[in-house]
């Protein structure tokens, strides 16, 4: 299990996946890479990977200790749209693995 600090604790991670079309992310440490296949994000929570097809990242607040919203983003929050595949964990940097929580990726 990862380690999750007392301030990450407090900050929250929250996933919504609207219509398969918008992922809000919020809890967001660091967006470690993305393309349109794929975006790779580290939070409190262990390494999530998004899979999709025409994935673009719309808006980031990348400040996580602001308390001000920024484009409807809140501290350490991502927005990604396009056709969205899939949300994976890993508990540390390592190569995602090849389930998660919506299933099993093919």
């Amino acid at each position: 299990m990862p380690q999750i600090n007392e301030e990450s604790a407090r900050r929250g991670h929250t996933v919504t996946l609207l219509d398969r079309r918008t992922l809000n992310i919020t809890g967001a440490e660091d967006v470690l890479s993305f393309d349109e296949n794929s975006v790779i994000i580290r939070t409190a929570l262990g390494l999530m990977t998004v899979d999709g097809e025409g994935l673009r990242i719309v808006k980031l607040n990348a400040d996580a200790a602001s308390t001000q919203q920024q484009n409807n983003v809140g501290p350490g929050g991502v927005i990604i749209e396009g056709k969205i595949g899939g949300v994976f964990y890993t508990d540390d940097d390592s190569e995602p693995k090849k389930a998660g929580m919506f299933g099993r990726r093919k």
